[in-house]
C-alpha cells in the first residue's frame, strides 16, 4: 500500500515530480507517482484506489496548471475531486508565477484553503524538511516492504538507482537518475535474444491485428510487432504493480484510439514510435518533414475533413516557423542561447496545451491563430 500519491501535469510538473519522488522514497516513504501512460479507462479505477488508501496527496502546481480543470473530463481535475472526496490530507506544491485561477469548478474549489508549499530549488533541503516534519502525515519506514515506484510515461517501467548523499545534493539540480529494468531473453520461436517475452498467443493477436494495416513492407511489419511486443510488456508489467488486470485485446482497443495514425503512417514510412513516444526510422527509411510530422499529428484528431487539416497544417508551421525565427532572434541578441527546438518539442508542446481547443475547432471548420487567438474559417 502506498502512503503518498503524487498528482501533476506533466508540462511544468514532471520534473518536481521525479525529485519529490527520489527523496521521499530514499527517506522510507512509500509514493505513488502518477502515470501517464495508465490514464486511461483501462486503469482509471486502479488509480482511484490508489488514492484512496494513500494518506498524503502532493498537487504539484506550476503555472497554468488548473486552467483546463474546467473540463470535467481533466484527469487532474478527477484526480483532486478524488482526494477531496476522501479527505484525504491534500498538499498543494506551488512553483514560480503559479496563481489560483478566478472561477474554478465548484467541485474543487476547496483547493484554494489547503496549506501548501512554496517549491524551492535553492532551498530544496529546508523544503522538503518542512514537508516531512510539518505538512505529511504519513510516517517514514512504516511499510516494512518498499512498494514498486511507478514513472511517468516516458520513465515507464524503470527503476530509480539506490540514492547516496552524494546523489541527493545532485538531486537539487536534475532529475533523479533511473536505470532500465533488464531485458528478459527468450529462446521462443520469432522473438530475438534480449527482447521482452510475450506469450505466442498475444504475439499472434498482435501480429494479426497489424495485418490489418496496409503495409507491403515485411521488414517494417516486424518491427513494429517487436515494438508492440514491448510496450505490451511494459503496460502489463503497470497493470500488475497496481492490481489491475489487462488483456491483450484491451490493449489493442487502447493503441488504436491513441496511436493508429502514427503506426499507420510508420508502417508506410518506415518508422517506429518507442515507449517514450520518440520517432525511430528504420533502414532504407527517408527522415520524417516538418511538414510530415505535422500531418501524421492532425491525423490523430477525430476530423474526416481534409480541407480543415489542411488549414491547421498550415497554422502550425507558421506558428512554429515564427518560433523558430523568434529563438534565433534572441540567440543573435544575446539573450539566451538557441534551443534547437525541434517540430516534435512542438507538436508536443500543443498536444498538452491546446489540444482540445483545436479539436473543437476542427468539429467547426474553424482555424485560431496559434498567438493571438484570433478565429476564422478553415478553408
Amino acid at each position: 500500500m502506498y502512503q503518498i500519491f503524487i498528482s501533476y501535469r506533466r508540462d511544468g510538473g514532471e520534473s518536481l515530480a521525479y525529485l519529490l519522488r527520489e527523496r521521499l522514497a530514499h527517506d522510507g516513504y512509500s509514493v505513488f507517482l502518477d502515470v501517464e501512460a495508465l490514464r486511461s479507462g483501462m486503469f482509471n479505477q486502479a488509480l482511484y484506489q490508489v488514492i484512496d488508501e494513500c494518506t498524503d496527496f502532493l498537487l504539484i502546481l506550476p503555472e497554468h496548471a488548473l486552467d483546463r480543470c474546467s473540463d470535467p473530463n481533466d484527469w487532474l481535475r478527477l484526480e483532486i475531486e478524488r482526494a477531496l472526496a476522501r479527505k484525504k490530507n491534500i498538499i498543494p506544491v506551488l512553483l514560480r508565477n503559479f496563481t489560483f485561477p478566478k472561477m474554478l469548478p465548484a467541485s474543487i474549489q476547496a483547493i484554494r484553503n489547503y496549506n501548501g508549499l512554496t517549491a524551492n530549488f535553492e532551498y530544496f533541503d529546508a523544503s522538503m524538511e518542512k514537508l516531512e516534519t510539518k505538512l505529511l502525515q504519513s510516517v517514514a519506514g512504516q511499510q516494512a516492504t518498499a512498494e514498486p515506484q511507478l514513472v511517468t510515461k516516458s520513465q515507464a517501467a524503470k527503476q530509480t538507482q539506490p540514492a547516496t548523499a552524494k546523489k541527493q545534493t545532485a538531486a537539487k539540480s536534475q532529475i533523479a537518475k533511473v536505470t532500465t529494468l533488464q531485458e528478459t531473453t527468450t529462446s521462443q520461436p520469432g522473438i530475438k535474444q534480449g527482447t521482452v517475452a510475450t506469450s505466442p498467443e498475444v504475439e499472434s493477436r498482435l501480429r494479426a491485428w497489424l495485418n490489418t494495416f496496409d503495409c507491403s513492407n515485411e521488414a517494417y511489419r516486424e518491427a513494429w510487432v517487436q515494438e508492440l511486443r514491448e510496450h505490451y510488456c511494459r503496460f502489463e508489467a503497470l497493470a500488475k504493480d497496481i492490481e489491475s488486470d489487462i488483456d491483450v485485446d484491451t490493449y489493442i482497443d487502447n493503441i488504436a484510439r491513441t496511436d493508429r495514425a502514427y503506426i499507420s503512417d510508420g508502417l508506410k514510412r518506415g518508422y517506429v514510435v518507442d515507449w517514450e513516444g520518440k520517432k525511430k526510422m528504420l533502414p532504407g527509411a527517408k527522415p520524417l518533414t516538418v511538414d510530415d510530422e505535422i500531418r501524421v499529428w492532425l491525423n490523430t484528431f477525430d476530423c474526416s475533413n481534409e480541407a480543415y487539416k489542411k488549414a491547421w497544417a498550415w497554422e502550425i508551421r507558421k506558428n512554429y516557423n515564427e518560433t523558430l525565427r523568434l529563438d534565433k532572434e534572441n540567440s543573435k541578441k544575446g539573450h539566451v542561447e538557441p534551443t534547437g527546438y525541434s517540430i516534435e518539442e512542438h507538436l508536443k508542446f500543443l498536444n498538452d496545451s491546446v489540444r482540445e481547443e483545436i479539436e473543437n475547432a476542427l468539429k467547426k471548420g474553424e482555424v485560431f491563430d496559434l498567438r493571438t487567438g484570433q478565429r476564422r474559417k478553415a478553408e
